[in-house]
C-alpha cells in the first residue's frame, strides 16, 4: 500500500476514535464532548499534528471525572487494568479479524514495532477502544478486574452492538478489517470506518 493510502486510513482510524469519545462524553452528560467532536475535523491524512495525542488528554480526565486517573503512566491497577483487560480481549478479535481477511498482522498503518506481530491489529482497533471505555467508566468505582464479573462485563463489552446496524464490535472489526484488504488491493478509493 502506497504511503498517501495508509496516511489517509490511519487518519480515518482516528477520526472515527475520536468521534467515539465524543459521544461517550454525551452519553456520560458532559456538555465538554463538543470539544472532542470539533477536533475530528482537525485530522489530517497521518494525523501530522497528533489530533489523537490532544483528543486523549481532553478525554481521560473528563470520562474518569473526580479520579486522578492517568493512561500514562499506567499504573496497572484500577481503571487502567480495567482498560487493558478489555483492550487484550477487542485485540483478540481484531486479530482474528486480520487473519481471516489474509491480511498481515506486522505491517501497520501506523504502528510499526519490529517486535509486535500485530502492527495492523493495533491500528484497527483504535476506533473500537471507546466502546471498551463506555464499559469502565460505567462500572462501579470500587470493583476490580481481579472480579469474575468485571472481566465478564468488559468481554460483553466486545460483543455488544456498534452501530445502527446491530452489528456486534467484533463483527464491525471483521467488517472493517475485510473492507481494509479491499481497500489495498484498490478495489475501493477510500476506507469508511464505522
Amino acid at each position: 500500500m502506497s504511503l498517501p493510502r495508509r496516511k489517509n486510513a490511519w487518519g480515518q482510524l482516528v477520526r472515527s476514535k475520536i468521534a467515539g469519545q465524543a459521544a461517550n462524553l454525551r452519553c456520560l452528560g458532559h456538555k465538554d464532548w463538543r470539544c472532542l467532536e470539533r477536533m475530528t475535523g482537525d485530522v489530517r491524512s497521518g494525523d501530522p499534528v497528533n489530533v489523537e495525542g490532544r483528543a486523549a488528554r481532553y478525554y481521560w480526565p473528563r470520562l474518569f471525572a473526580g479520579s486522578k486517573f492517568s493512561r500514562v503512566p499506567q499504573d496497572g491497577m484500577g481503571h487502567n487494568a480495567m482498560l487493558n483487560y478489555g483492550y487484550t480481549v477487542l485485540r483478540g478479535y481484531g486479530i482474528r479479524a486480520i487473519l481471516s481477511a489474509g491480511l498481515s498482522g506486522t505491517i501497520g498503518l501506523f504502528h510499526s514495532n519490529r517486535s509486535n506481530a500485530f502492527n495492523l491489529v493495533d491500528d484497527l482497533i483504535e476506533p473500537f477502544r471507546p466502546a471498551v471505555d463506555w464499559v469502565v467508566a460505567n462500572l462501579p468505582p470500587e470493583v476490580s478486574v481481579e472480579h469474575a464479573s468485571v472481566r465478564h462485563q468488559l468481554v460483553a463489552g466486545s460483543t455488544q452492538a456498534f452501530g445502527p446496524d446491530g452489528l456486534s464490535v467484533a463483527a464491525t472489526l471483521n467488517d472493517l478489517a475485510q473492507q481494509l484488504g479491499r481497500y489495498a488491493e484498490k478495489q475501493v478509493d477510500r476506507l469508511q470506518v464505522p
